[in-house]
């Protein structure tokens, strides 16, 4: 018998954000720099509890899903 290739594509990832890649782990610089904040201010928002943060090994990473969602759920200005 002959395996068939899979048509399934991944050439990208989707996952409930709906934002491609949206699983992939940032750094705080990077998380910093997409909210336009500082590296404190990420920590602190860490601190508090408004963006969650995980723990690989000794490293802190913020999932790019969590971003967007916290990017998404902000008071628009008037």
């Amino acid at each position: 018998m002959r395996k068939t290739a899979s048509t399934k594509n991944t050439s990208t990832t989707q996952n409930r954000s709906g934002h491609p890649g949206s699983d992939r782990l940032l750094k705080v610089q990077e998380v910093a720099k997409y909210l336009g904040v500082s590296i404190r201010t990420v920590w602190t928002m860490r601190a508090t509890g408004d963006l969650p943060a995980y723990k690989v090994g000794h490293l802190t990473r913020w999932r790019q899903a969590d971003v967007y969602r916290y990017m998404n759920n902000l008071p628009r200005a008037n």
